[in-house]
């Protein structure tokens, strides 16, 4: 089963998709996927995407369930809160 995150370009996806793949228990990350793929997504994937499309889960929601501690997160307190889970502070 593949999962889709989507969020606004530029959010943060890509810096922490090895994370997020193993949230999701997957050995593929396929970044800037997009629904006119005429190929269908590798099983055990994460597919990250711009285009919001039925069944995909945002990416703030998703950085919400990882880190439960922080309920607001936005684009203003990313980082920090990227730094605290991942231990690279900016």
């Amino acid at each position: 089963m593949a999962t889709i995150i989507y969020g606004p370009q530029g959010c943060g996806k890509a810096l922490i998709s090895k994370m997020l793949a193993e949230r999701f228990g997957c050995s593929t990350v396929v970044d800037d996927y997009h629904s006119g793929y005429s190929t269908n997504l590798p099983e055990n994937s994460v597919a990250l995407t711009c285009e919001n499309m039925p069944g995909a889960l945002h990416f703030f929601d998703v950085l919400r369930d990882m880190d439960a501690r922080h309920k607001d997160v936005n684009r203003i307190n990313y980082m920090d809160i990227v730094g605290e889970t991942t231990g690279d502070r900016p």
